[in-house]
């Protein structure tokens, strides 16, 4: 290689019009050849992305995407973790306490001994109001216990108001207020079981006697029909808690 260079070399000499072109431009020869180097270097790298292309526009893609998202990942669950935030309670639940939001709420966190125990506790009570006044024992049973929550509402414990009864305009006993309303207040529960077979019984609610003393469904109809309670779906719920406690046996038994 050397002596085909040294060849060239004395080619140049000897040819003194080719030596004089190139001691006078060689400037321009050395700007040429770094022009043409750089394109011959553009040419092989858009040669090897072109074998490629698709591998070339995934590791680009990955480069400018990764570091955003791991930025990103990290500013969340520093800056944004549950265990940093307040719980902040949903609006149904800064209500839930209101007898709009929180019909049956009580009766359903209610053990279910506590429940069986209210029953057999007033049992008896519901049998001798149904021999007096017609009225299934199982209907009062179910009333009582879905209006006191077996005996927990504030107006039982207090009252001794099983069923939610408000004033009227002729009652005379005692009363009781609770969030603007006044309700009835009585001695002992059974006073409370008796004043609630004569408010389904006389006035103008009369015409439930006729219904049969042993059918609750109707019965369970009739007093959601009245519309004294503000429970929602109260038959449905009358009948739904007679059945799963079998209270209707308590109809069956009394006649």
């Amino acid at each position: 290689m050397n002596s085909k260079f040294n060849i060239i070399k004395q080619y140049i000499k000897d040819n003194k019009a080719v030596w004089a072109y190139l001691s006078t431009n060689w400037y321009k020869i050395a700007i040429l050849g770094f022009l043409l180097f750089v394109l011959f270097k553009k040419d092989i790298r858009f040669g090897v992305n072109f074998q490629a292309p698709e591998q070339e526009e995934q590791r680009i893609e990955s480069q400018q995407t990764q570091p955003k998202s791991t930025v990103t990942e990290r500013e969340y669950f520093t800056e944004h973790t549950p265990q940093e935030q307040k719980k902040k309670p949903k609006l149904i639940e800064r209500f839930s306490n209101l007898p709009l939001f929180n019909n049956g709420d009580g009766l359903k966190r209610l053990e279910e001994a506590k429940i069986n125990q209210y029953v057999q506790q007033f049992a008896n009570i519901a049998r001798a109001e149904h021999q007096r006044h017609g009225i299934p024992a199982s209907i009062l049973l179910a009333s009582a216990v879905i209006h006191s929550e077996a005996g927990q509402t504030e107006l039982a414990k207090n009252g001794n108001n099983q069923f939610q009864l408000t004033c009227s305009v002729d009652w005379k006993g005692a009363i009781q207020w609770k969030d603007g309303v006044c309700y009835r207040q009585y001695d002992n529960q059974e006073t409370s079981f008796r004043d609630y077979s004569l408010f389904l019984t006389t006035g103008p609610r009369t015409t439930l006697t006729a219904l049969p003393s042993n059918d609750y469904k109707a019965w369970a109809a009739a007093i959601e029909d009245i519309g004294y309670s503000s429970e929602r779906k109260l038959a449905r719920r009358l009948v739904a808690f007679i059945e799963k406690h079998q209270l209707q046996q308590l109809d069956v038994l009394i006649e």
